[in-house]
């Protein structure tokens, strides 16, 4: 479905990159194959990839019920270009949490990708990462500092970062610092400026993240169209309503569905 997105979308066709996050090989919940390869030979393109971690489960809280196997059980990042790939780095991205005290039980740390490309006579470093979820803002952004931070070695001078920031605007480390952050967004922000907050999260409860992009001399504004979610979060959907449920009790479950009826029953979220 994937391929066939790309192959039928008129502006993917004409991509030269892809920044790709979630990328499995020998995962039972992708047919256990492997994504960035096949993906690249159906495109005809190179491809790197980074691979982060060996499962240990399924998947995650909406992944649990397919009867498939693991076999390779990597999961990461990859990269795919038209163009030559001249040099390849994946940083550690520091540890926030104990991935064996998880619901997906998973060996190893995130790791990024970075892949210096040659485009004609000059060559651009492209780069992309996966930051933590279960997490705080400031967290994250320690995690994207060490993306960075060594981009400034290469030399090149295009660079562009993508990938999924996470950047849901809430504190994830645990129930507790989840219910402190909601509760704080519905009290003194409200329901509608907490969701206009989703699709601008760079405006407060996601600043740390996005000072570090500042920091490092990247431009947000031109490359991002806030126009549109990257996420569109809606509590019919099974996958979300058992992550949900995992989170908060059922009465704030069913009062976040009647609270989003105005809105169709879904919410954008930037979070890539």
């Amino acid at each position: 479905e994937i391929i066939r997105f790309i192959q039928s979308d008129p502006r993917l066709q004409e991509t030269d990159v892809l920044l790709l996050t979630e990328t499995d090989i020998g995962m039972g919940r992708s047919g256990n194959i492997n994504v960035p390869a096949e993906i690249a030979t159906a495109l005809d393109m190179n491809y790197c990839y980074a691979n982060s971690f060996l499962v240990l489960a399924k998947g995650d809280e909406g992944e649990q019920t397919h009867e498939s196997e693991n076999t390779l059980s990597m999961h990461g990042t990859a990269i795919l270009s038209r163009y030559p790939v001249k040099a390849v780095a994946n940083p550690v991205l520091p540890s926030m949490r104990d991935y064996m005290k998880s619901s997906e039980l998973r060996l190893g740390s995130r790791r990024g990708l970075i892949c210096s490309i040659q485009i004609g006579t000059r060559i651009m470093d492209f780069a992309a990462a996966h930051l933590e979820l279960k997490t705080s803002s400031l967290q994250r952004s320690k995690q994207l500092a060490s993306m960075l931070k060594p981009m400034l070695t290469t030399g090149s001078d295009v660079q562009l970062f993508g990938g999924d920031l996470n950047t849901h605007t809430y504190n994830l480390k645990n129930k507790f610092n989840l219910l402190a952050s909601f509760l704080y967004k519905v009290l003194y922000v409200g329901v509608p400026e907490t969701i206009v907050q989703y699709m601008q999260p760079d405006r407060y409860f996601e600043r740390p993240v996005f000072d570090v992009f500042k920091k490092y001399g990247f431009d947000i504004e031109r490359f991002n169209n806030r126009r549109f979610g990257t996420l569109y979060y809606n509590l019919g959907e099974a996958a979300a309503s058992i992550k949900t449920r995992k989170w908060a009790p059922e009465f704030i479950h069913n009062w976040l569905k009647e609270i989003l009826k105005p809105y169709g029953g879904e919410v954008p979220f930037r979070l890539d």
